[in-house]
């Protein structure tokens, strides 16, 4: 079985081959003030890890460190997972999973290098240049920045006014401000605890739970959660519901990661859909103005929200079994999913199994796939649809059983 010493070693060995240079768990190629960058990162759902890709410009951020390339992906001008690249070619799954056999394990890494240096390097080569960028996001699905970074018209005007810059001519908009990254420094630390406490504090006191950036609470059989953006990256607070018996479903009964899972997985993991109540903006501050005191009071009104919002949505919807989130105009990050854990529920197997067929046959996947072994010993990419249709098919048969088993004692 593979692990992590094992893997690292092999793509550090991979990259450098390929004129990468090495920086803790990130490789990197230069071309000027652009970096192209690919970083390591351990799995937290599952034994196994990702790569994350992105570009660095380094004339347009404000370094947090020493180092010429922030230490973080989250800090890069633009960042996505490996999968991202070219999907509707190639179809990569998202994470490299160390619990495959080995066989199927170096079946994946063969196909990544080969991948990688047939397709992926030379599309992201071809694009470190500032012309590439003038259409942003340029192609790559999901790579949209965190907003803290910068606004698409502050880097569009930025990309133009450089690329101006380099043939000579004059550029007439300077109006664009370049991105903020406060610098990690002890401080920043400190206040990062204080709200940590203060959101707990304030949570635990409305019977919320805290998980990671997520605080969650279940009443009458649905999932509520808060989730916010931590400091010093203070941007929003969307506030989240899903009936639990979506989890109930897809961590447990189908059980998509192979393992048991907790209740804080179904807000800080990829989990079940959920969908959203509200947004809130959360108010700017100064770090000298950051205190126990004026986070507790930030953190009572983001509650005393989230109570209001409870309370409001079990007055209309006390019923889980009667749950339909499309007659109620709410959307999730994938309604199809959704309606399919709807029918599982009310054991509607037949048009479930109709549903996820289409979509596959439309080159649909969900939100997650995974690389598994076949009938036949052949590696092939598997969906989260066909881990559906999978246990549908499972249950109609127990169904079509008990139904047989019930004429026969008539």
């Amino acid at each position: 079985m593979a692990d992590k010493n094992e893997a690292f070693k092999e793509l550090s060995s991979f990259f450098k081959e390929r004129g990468f240079k090495e920086m803790g768990e990130i490789w990197y190629i230069q071309n000027g003030n652009i970096y192209l960058l690919c970083e390591y990162q351990e799995g937290y759902a599952l034994h196994g890890f990702y790569l994350n890709l992105g570009y660095f410009f380094s004339d347009y951020s404000e370094k947090e460190s020493s180092l010429e390339i922030p230490p973080k992906d989250s800090d890069w001008t633009v960042s996505f997972r490996l999968h991202e690249v070219l999907y509707d070619e190639l179809h990569f799954d998202e994470a490299f999973d160390f619990d495959l056999p080995e066989e199927e394990y170096r079946k994946v890494m063969e196909r990544f290098r080969s991948c990688f240096d047939n397709r992926i390097l030379p599309y992201l080569l071809s694009k470190m240049n500032y012309e590439s960028f003038l259409d942003f996001p340029c192609g790559f699905e999901g790579c949209l920045p965190p907003c803290y970074k910068f606004s698409k018209d502050d880097f569009e005007h930025y990309v133009k006014k450089t690329i101006a810059e380099q043939s000579g001519k004059k550029y007439f908009f300077d109006g664009f401000c370049k991105p903020s990254h406060k610098k990690t420094t002890k401080a920043t630390k400190e206040n990062k605890k204080i709200d940590n406490d203060a959101r707990r504090k304030i949570g635990k006191h409305y019977g919320f739970k805290q998980a990671s950036y997520c605080n969650w609470i279940i009443k009458e059989n649905y999932f509520f959660y808060v989730q916010y953006n931590q400091y010093p990256y203070f941007d929003n607070v969307e506030y989240y519901v899903k009936p639990c018996y979506f989890d109930d479903i897809l961590l447990d009964e189908i059980n998509i990661w192979e393992q048991k899972s907790t209740l804080s997985d179904r807000a800080i993991v990829v989990s079940a859909p959920s969908f959203m109540l509200s947004r809130t903006d959360l108010p700017s501050h100064k770090d000298e103005e950051f205190s126990a005191e004026t986070r507790e009071r930030v953190w009572l009104g983001i509650f005393m929200k989230a109570q209001q919002l409870i309370d409001v949505f079990l007055s209309q919807n006390h019923d889980v079994d009667a749950f339909e989130f499309e007659s109620l105009g709410l959307n999730s990050d994938d309604n199809d999913l959704a309606s399919m854990l709807q029918m599982l529920h009310h054991q509607q197997y037949e048009k479930v199994i109709a549903l996820a067929t289409s979509l596959i046959e439309k080159g649909k996947k969900g939100y997650l796939s995974w690389l598994r072994t076949d009938e036949n010993g052949d590696v092939k990419s598997k969906s989260l649809y066909d881990y559906v249709i999978e246990y549908s098919r499972r249950k109609n048969s127990i169904s079509f059983q008990s139904a047989a088993e019930s004429q026969k004692i008539k």
